[in-house]
């Protein structure tokens, strides 16, 4: 017979502190909670944490101050005490504001980064418009730039109210023109819709038209694009009155007479 082994059961044994060691746990919560208190009451109490200064970065068409209203920040509360959503919602009331990132700068500043709309279009009717990336229509504010953005003609704010299919096949050209040839909108001034829906640009050197047609835009873009490197043609371009691209394979010019 085999013999077995007398297992012995054992229970956990208990930790029972010494008293020194539990006076020691005592002072260590003790002093934590009046730790704990005495930085709340520095939060709440003093303006050891209020906002002394607010920092606007990413805006280029308003005004520091526009936005400063905007955001209605109490200057009493603490960076704690502030709550950046508010903050945000009352920023994005602006339409021309697309977006808002707020940032505690501790001991003192808040952060404000704005992002705001940028004009690709600009849509001329009695006022000009600026057009964004999504088809929104607003005022163009005073410090909007000009420079390379073609403005649209033959298209009325009113309509749009209506249908905003024209402006959207207006910003698919434009898409299609940043696809074939970016550099092709330092030679285009303006984007007229006609009442068949067809595009025409214009020159800015010599104000001609170029026809597009209401189909094949990237093939005739293309075309465009090689005509409009050539330099004997760009040192002729305000002797041309019209370059027709609408015939498959050929491009027509019409001199100026």
């Amino acid at each position: 017979m085999s013999k077995r082994n007398k297992s012995s059961n054992t229970s956990p044994s208990l930790f029972y502190p010494t008293p020194r060691l539990a006076v020691w746990w005592v002072v260590i919560i003790v002093l934590g909670y009046i730790t704990f208190k005495f930085g709340t009451y520095l939060i709440q109490k003093t303006n050891f944490f209020a906002v002394h200064r607010v920092e606007i970065v990413g805006n280029k068409y308003l005004k520091d101050s526009e936005i400063l209203s905007l955001a209605a920040i109490d200057t009493q509360q603490t960076l704690y005490d502030i709550d950046p959503k508010e903050i945000s919602e009352r920023i994005l009331n602006n339409p021309y504001i697309k977006g808002v990132s707020i940032t505690r700068a501790f001991p003192t500043t808040l952060l404000l980064s704005i992002e705001e709309r940028e004009p690709v279009l600009y849509l001329v009717d009695r006022v000009i418009y600026m057009v964004d990336e999504s088809g929104l229509i607003l005022k163009k504010l005073p410090d909007m730039p000009m420079g390379d953005i073609p403005i649209i003609t033959g298209i009325s704010k009113k309509s749009l109210e209506k249908d905003m299919s024209p402006l959207m096949s207006v910003l698919g050209l434009k898409r299609k023109i940043e696809e074939v040839d970016n550099s092709l909108f330092s030679f285009i001034s303006e984007i007229h819709l006609n009442n068949d829906g067809s595009p025409e640009l214009y020159l800015v050197k010599g104000g001609g038209k170029v026809y597009l047609g209401k189909s094949h835009h990237y093939e005739r873009l293309y075309y465009l694009s090689q005509l409009l490197n050539r330099p004997d043609v760009v040192n002729r371009l305000d002797k041309i009155k019209r370059i027709d691209l609408r015939f498959q394979r050929r491009i027509i010019l019409q001199k100026r007479s």
